[in-house]
């Protein structure tokens, strides 16, 4: 292996710095890492760990408070007929507050003919708010629980969620969650390293704990929270022009000297994203970049652009020996087996990375991590059109939005 193989294989460990195994077990929420469909196993539990790591002044009263649920839906219709009945089924009763921003497909309609659930319509956006975060807003004012949860309608929880939510959620700490990404199809399996991209963007799973010094991200698709806590730090009206709504009020909690914790959703939560198709996989993919690239800690950027380097040479290397070995072939002469034995190696090695990162991130399996340099092509084209429509266009389109990025 000639120097360029070595710092190609350098590059691939900086993905264990990244995404530290230990750190992404303990992680799980409710302590339980052990995915469907050969997913992880593990003995390390989320809520024990943050248990420990709580003061005396943290723990929770002997009662059990109820929650309330809020979910902000813009034409989520066919998302909330999957969504109610889980909610509804939940271990722990809970107040289900649908808030109905703007919708055209019949949402608020759905959301109606489940027993139990609550319908708030959002109302005209005011001057200098963003639409979720006034449809969080709202859906707060409505709720009745002490504690409270912002939740995605295409959030996908178990029965138990919101019982081992209520382990880690305690007074003075903000709890984001990351679900499980169920890609049920191939055309969804591309969209591994995008999903592994959010994780290690987040900062949260390197090595040591404040990577760089650098305040780590939080997660947007699931917050919770006490709303006596939530009411202290400003709610949704202190980040209410904030795009990164839920990555900029985790921050505010910690600024009023509050715990910020992020969990992955391990059984307890998952999704799926983008099922509809390739246009609308791309563009929610485009606009997550263009709008969570600037929250990204430096260190983490820094160690991810290594590692995806890493990937790419491993790869690159791999092709320009089988080509190799190949035009040898063609000439009648034996290939080099050593370093087409080393190219083996080296992308063997970018494979079983991959596959470690993305295995947290959700159904990726070994198909999607031996041919790892597809979804990472993928990575590449959504990477430049959310450059594109960023610093070109200087906004992106969400559901009939346009949000300016510039």
């Amino acid at each position: 292996m000639d120097a360029g193989w070595w710092i190609t294989a350098g590059s691939l460990a900086l993905g264990r710095l990244l995404t530290a195994e230990k750190r992404l077990i303990a992680a799980a929420l409710g302590g339980a890492p052990a995915r469907a469909h050969g997913r992880l196993h593990g003995r390390a539990g989320a809520a024990e760990s943050f248990r420990r790591a709580g003061s005396s002044a943290d723990k929770e009263p002997a009662r059990s408070p109820r929650w309330s649920v809020i979910v902000p839906a813009r034409d989520e219709a066919g998302n909330l007929r999957l969504l109610l009945p889980l909610l509804l089924r939940q271990t722990v009763h809970a107040d289900i507050v649908v808030v109905d921003d703007g919708s055209e497909d019949g949402t608020a309609a759905v959301a109606a003919a489940h027993a139990g659930v609550r319908t708030v319509p959002a109302g005209d956006l005011p001057a200098g708010w963003r639409g979720k975060n006034w449809a969080c807003s709202r859906g707060a004012a409505a709720a009745e629980g002490s504690r409270i949860v912002f939740l995605d309608a295409d959030a996908r929880p178990a029965p138990d969620f919101l019982e081992a939510l209520s382990a880690v959620c305690s007074p003075g700490a903000v709890v984001t969650v990351q679900p499980w990404h169920r890609a049920a199809s191939r055309r969804e399996q591309l969209s591994a390293m995008l999903n592994a991209a959010v994780i290690a963007g987040s900062g949260r799973f390197a090595a040591w704990s404040r990577i760089g010094g650098s305040r780590p991200g939080s997660f947007g698709p699931c917050l919770a929270c006490w709303r006596d806590d939530y009411e202290a730090v400003g709610g949704h009206e202190a980040v209410k022009g904030e795009i990164l709504d839920h990555d900029r009020l985790a921050a505010r909690f910690a600024d009023c000297g509050r715990r910020s914790l992020a969990l992955l959703g391990g059984d307890r939560l998952a999704f799926r994203m983008y099922a509809e198709g390739w246009g609308e996989m791309t563009a929610g993919w485009s606009k997550s970049i263009a709008l969570g690239a600037g929250g990204t800690p430096a260190a983490a950027l820094l160690l991810m652009i290594g590692w995806v380097s890493g990937l790419t040479g491993a790869a690159a290397a791999w092709t320009e020996q089988l080509l190799r070995a190949a035009a040898a072939l063609v000439h009648g002469a034996l290939p080099d087996l050593g370093s087409l034995a080393a190219a083996a190696l080296l992308y063997a090695l970018a494979a079983l990375s991959a596959r470690r990162a993305w295995r947290h991130a959700g159904s990726f399996g070994w198909p999607a991590a031996l041919l790892y340099p597809l979804p990472l092509l993928y990575f590449f084209a959504v990477f430049a059109h959310s450059l594109y429509r960023s610093f070109f266009r200087r906004r992106v389109s969400w559901k009939g939005r346009d949000l300016d990025v510039g």
